[in-house]
């Protein structure tokens, strides 16, 4: 069985690296970044299965949407703020509002992984 890889990008090194080792812990593959450029560097390098990310605090978030949809990526929004446009989200996204839970991002990250799989399952368009 193939272990998802999850990338983690937020600016709070201490934050990107909790919900990292959260998510090994999971039994997924994890890794932490701290900025907009690793983020790219990483998702070209070694495209994960999923991204969470805490986007909006990114200068330049919207580079990280375009790589994560031209390689066919979902990724999850983590946002403290609650009035999210999420109706400009592309269609592989999804948010999760903070403050959540684990059980909330172990949710949601199966979920979006299902749903992705789902997607892109022979015969579906």
């Amino acid at each position: 069985m193939n272990v998802p890889k999850v990338l983690i990008i937020d600016t709070a090194d201490s934050v990107a690296e909790f919900y990292s080792d959260f998510m090994k812990l999971r039994d997924y593959s994890a890794s932490a970044v701290h900025d907009t450029a690793a983020a790219l560097r990483t998702i070209q390098a070694t495209p994960p299965d999923l991204i969470i990310g805490d986007m909006p605090a990114f200068s330049d978030g919207s580079k990280i949407a375009d790589l994560a949809a031209g390689l066919n990526i979902p990724i999850i929004y983590a946002s403290r703020f609650k009035d999210f446009e999420y109706e400009n989200l592309p269609k592989f996204a999804r948010v999760i509002n903070k403050p959540f839970n684990g059980l909330d991002l172990k949710f949601s990250a199966r979920a979006q992984l299902v749903k992705h799989a789902a997607r892109n399952a022979p015969g579906v368009s």
